[in-house]
């Protein structure tokens, strides 16, 4: 007898010749107590419908912790509540954070004796059971957005001694080398069938973004020799990584190379030139082929990964690219934004998500069609993806005590939006004009903006109520 997510309730009455009276019947809801101060409208209406049914998606995964699912199973997996912060962060603000703070409290707790997180924590899995240990990397990854977010320095002081333990055991697993090799355990990434064998990309990829991470909270937590140590680990992994795993005849980086003999696999994914375009690992020069390639949606390809990926059909690895599913897309579709392809982000969203919405759903799924969970949070990203590239909020310091404004979106005639910060509420109206993007900005006097370097015609007004109003143009 335990709670579970529904949307309908039905009752049934049998062998009540006289017939019954009911008194009452209903269902008692749980959950955070989130502030919606975030919100997003645009042009399009789908994708309108897709931010606020994801806001509801994530605040119905908010209970005493994150739950993958408030139907299924309502556990607190480890990557889940990682991805979720980001969405929760864009719609709910500062009263989403005390929650993330536990979830992160709680994986350091349940940490193993060898330093890996638990895959569930708290949970009925105990700590000895198989574990998940890309989940490690994005716990360390998670850590970080939370303290960009909130700028939480207690925290972030009390979890180093447990990031160093992590770390310490993807070093031992290089066995004296650079890369992690023959990942042990559940090697998941997500349910997609990428090439986990011998060195693998997409796995050592969220190493090296994981090692970026924790140099950085080092810094801040006045642990410099740490610092330094993490950043020179973090470069030698993406000097290996371009090294072993780039293939000029693609113009890509494969997902598998065999430790013993140096030969590459065949297959290639979203998910490791993704990763290779969000951390930086690729050079300037092989940016632009690796963007054409993973969004050419004629060579992407869902793949088997039982149980929630079964029918997918045979995969040609000399031509296809493993598509990213609705878990890893999170990442997949922040690394192509943010290095020019919003406009195929967008696209995707409506195509992905938008057969949810005229299936009727209320809430994300946890796959793009309707095989397990229909509640799930880390399906929410149209939320994260509309607030940061189209609004085009994005922070420049930690706290948004410092950020810029870069609208995009081509298909998309006007939007408006809020994205609340620690310091309050960063408003933005934006509109397509005469070949202009036309913006207005109102935003806490506390915060700097920094106007994007295209922005024309800027206008700043004077402090109005501790508040101030930027409007600029871009060239659309």
């Amino acid at each position: 007898f335990v709670a579970t997510g529904v949307r309908a309730l039905q009752l049934v009455v049998r062998d009540a010749p006289v017939g019954v009276i009911v008194h009452e019947l209903g269902l008692i809801a749980t959950g955070q107590p989130f502030k919606p101060e975030g919100n997003f409208a645009c042009s399009d209406p789908v994708l309108t419908r897709l931010w606020n049914v994801g806001a509801h998606t994530v605040q119905m995964c908010a209970q005493d912790g994150w739950v993958d699912c408030p139907g299924r199973e309502s556990r607190q997996w480890l990557g889940d509540g990682v991805v979720m912060f980001d969405m929760a962060a864009r719609a709910f603000g500062p009263s989403s954070w005390p929650l993330q703070r536990q979830f992160l409290v709680q994986v350091a707790e349940g940490q193993r004796a060898d330093g890996l997180a638990r895959m569930v924590s708290p949970g009925d899995i105990p700590t000895t059971a198989i574990t998940i240990p890309d989940y490690t990397l994005l716990w360390i990854i998670g850590v970080d957005r939370y303290f960009e977010t909130s700028l939480d320095l207690p925290l972030i002081e009390r979890l180093m001694p447990e990031i160093e333990r992590s770390l310490g055991w993807f070093e031992r697993m290089a066995q004296g080398g650079i890369l992690v090799r023959d990942i042990p355990e559940w090697h998941f990434i997500e349910w997609a069938d990428v090439d986990r064998r011998g060195w693998s990309m997409p796995f050592n990829a969220l190493y090296c973004g994981a090692l970026q991470s924790a140099a950085r909270l080092a810094e801040f937590s006045q642990r410099p020799r740490l610092a330094l140590r993490w950043k020179a680990r973090a470069a030698a992994v993406a000097e290996e990584l371009n090294r072993r795993h780039w293939d000029p005849s693609k113009t890509l980086y494969v997902d598998s190379v065999d430790p013993e003999t140096g030969q590459q696999a065949a297959r290639v994914s979203q998910h490791g030139n993704a990763l290779a375009l969000l951390f930086g690992i690729a050079p300037d020069e092989r940016r632009a082929a690796i963007l054409k390639a993973i969004t050419d949606s004629s060579r992407l390809n869902l793949t088997n990964a039982p149980p929630i990926m079964v029918d997918a059909g045979p995969f040609d690895e000399v031509q296809q690219i493993v598509r990213a599913n609705s878990f890893f897309g999170h990442f997949v579709y922040d690394a192509i934004a943010e290095a020019g392809g919003v406009d195929w982000v967008l696209e995707e969203l409506a195509n992905g998500y938008g057969p949810m919405l005229d299936a009727g759903a209320t809430t994300l799924w946890e796959s793009f069609t309707p095989v397990a969970s229909l509640c799930h949070g880390f399906s929410a990203t149209p939320v994260y993806q509309l607030s940061k590239h189209v609004l085009g909020i994005t922070p420049l310091a930690d706290g948004y005590t410092r950020f810029t404004a870069r609208p995009a979106g081509r298909k998309i005639d006007w939007a408006t939006g809020v994205v609340p910060t620690g310091h309050g509420l960063i408003t933005i109206e934006w509109i397509r004009e005469a070949g202009y993007i036309c913006a207005t900005l109102a935003y806490p006097a506390l915060l700097e903006f920094a106007p994007p370097s295209t922005a024309i015609n800027l206008v700043t007004d004077e402090e109005t109520d501790g508040r101030r109003v930027a409007k600029f143009k871009l060239s659309a």
